[in-house]
């Protein structure tokens, strides 16, 4: 078994020894999340295995599909990592939302 977490902005200066893997949240909609880098090398210096997260907004919430992926992808600009999407939204996401942030 593998012994991993999932952070963001909540879990600011999180200690990841001990874990073999980090998901780090990328953004909440188009918002930012003010941790990524700080969390990222905090995992990166604790030997994890690093992806990444999209918490995924309905439109109906303020922003399209497009401007999420956009938004998340800016994040990372030239690096790759996995990208998780979180979907939790109770204001209509479809699974054609999913498939086209997808």
């Amino acid at each position: 078994m593998r012994f991993g977490v999932d952070v963001s902005e909540y879990q600011q200066g999180f200690d990841f020894t001990g874990f073999d893997f980090a998901i780090i949240r990328t953004t909440d909609g188009t918002y930012r999340d003010p941790c990524f880098e700080q969390l990222l090398a905090g995992a990166t210096a604790a030997g994890c295995d690093t992806s990444t997260y999209h918490f995924l907004r309905a439109p109906s919430e303020g922003t399209s599909i497009e401007q999420q992926v956009e938004a998340a992808c800016g994040v990372l600009v030239d690096r790759k990592f996995p990208m998780w999407l979180d979907v939790e939204s109770p204001a209509g996401l479809t699974i054609d939302h999913v498939t086209t942030a997808a």
